[in-house]
């Protein structure tokens, strides 16, 4: 997936040079450009060599110009005894003639000489650096893979230290709200923010757990940098910071930190987000969808707020929901305006939010998925 590109490279990062180096890796050595000056240069000494003489030397071709002039070019007086037209020739204005004549003839020669060396060379330079190219790629993927590779053997170390710290899994935070907003879209990508207030019991805090699964149908996420997940936290002086201790295809858990820790009985607000692409593909696939979650607690059935609206893009239709989990007293479930797609509200103010199941099961009539079954 995280693929080099040699352009991102500094342009003097690799310089193509005859090395031992470019041996050892394979590479062929660089071809060496024509120079186009020394070619020039070359081309002046022996144009002079040849031309000279032919301006100072040649006198007799006046001559040969003036007859050849006379002869063909000049034309006859009329009548019978029509004669000629003489003309005389400068000997100057003919070897003039005649070198312009040798120099146009030599230029379009080396042209012509200088274009058949540089094209090929041009080519050869355009191989190597593919294959230069190539050969940074390949080594730069290696070092991606071996990155992966530790970061996935750091991620179980980390999952080993806290397992074996915390290794009773027990929850130490009880929740006094939870607030969320969920965005689906026509191709069934799940857009998630969470505001979050939790409160330490008798005991101080300073972790949370936290874990997004898909089903059959999703779309498996092949790095956890794919959720674009983040937390952040809303009080003064505080933060939150997060590791990952799961980076499964279907799985993404964390273990969020509270800096500083929260003494008993203290609150403390954050933010959560994630965006996972495909996870509710079922929804497309078969026309219905479940998802449920549980806020584990120290305390069952402490009450607290709570809020999740769902909001579905209009491409889906109307989008049916049902409660088909836990129906504590003060919980509702509603739609609301359907203008810009269906839209459902699921709230309730001190209700049972500690160590209790919920499920809303949503149902699309309108997709294709839903029709196809139908006339079946």
């Amino acid at each position: 997936m995280d693929q080099f590109d040699p352009r991102d490279e500094a342009p003097d990062s690799h310089a193509l040079t005859d090395s031992p180096e470019n041996h050892r890796n394979g590479l062929p050595p660089p071809p060496t450009p024509s120079n186009f000056y020394k070619d020039f240069v070359q081309f002046a000494i022996f144009l002079g060599v040849v031309l000279i003489p032919v301006y100072t030397s040649f006198d007799d071709m006046a001559e040969g110009l003036q007859g050849f002039i006379s002869e063909y070019i000049v034309p006859y007086r009329d009548g019978p005894m029509s004669e000629p037209i003489g003309y005389t020739v400068n000997k100057n204005v003919a070897r003039t003639i005649v070198f312009v004549l040798l120099f146009a003839g030599f230029t379009v020669v080396f042209l012509i000489r200088h274009t058949f060396r540089t094209t090929p060379m041009g080519q050869n330079s355009r191989d190597h650096l593919a294959i230069v190219d190539e050969a940074i790629l390949e080594e730069k993927n290696e070092q991606i893979r071996q990155l992966r590779q530790k970061l996935k053997n750091d991620m179980i170390i980390l999952r080993t230290v806290h397992n074996q710290i915390y290794g009773d899994n027990r929850p130490r935070l009880n929740y006094s709200s939870v607030k969320g907003v969920y965005r689906v879209n026509a191709n069934g990508d799940l857009e998630v923010h969470k505001e979050i207030t939790v409160k330490a019991d008798d005991k101080e805090g300073f972790l949370w757990t936290f874990y997004a699964a898909g089903d059959q149908y999703s779309k498996p996420l092949e790095e956890v940098a794919d959720l674009n997940f983040s937390v952040a936290a809303l009080d003064d002086d505080t933060s939150v910071q997060y590791i990952t201790i799961v980076d499964e295809g279907l799985k993404k858990q964390f273990v969020i930190y509270f800096l500083p820790l929260l003494q008993p009985g203290e609150t403390r607000s954050f933010t959560l987000y994630y965006q996972w692409p495909g996870i509710l593909l079922k929804l497309l696939e078969t026309g219905t969808v479940s998802y449920d979650w549980q806020n584990r607690a120290p305390t069952t059935g402490m009450p607290g707020d709570f809020s999740a609206e769902w909001i579905f893009d209009e491409a889906l239709g109307h989008v049916e929901c049902h409660n088909t989990g836990s129906k504590p007293a003060g919980l509702k479930l509603y739609n609301v305006d359907e203008s810009q797609g269906s839209r459902w509200v699921f709230e309730g103010e001190q209700v049972a939010l500690g160590n209790t199941p919920y499920e809303l099961t949503f149902f699309a009539p309108d997709l294709p998925a839903n029709n196809d079954r139908e006339g079946r």
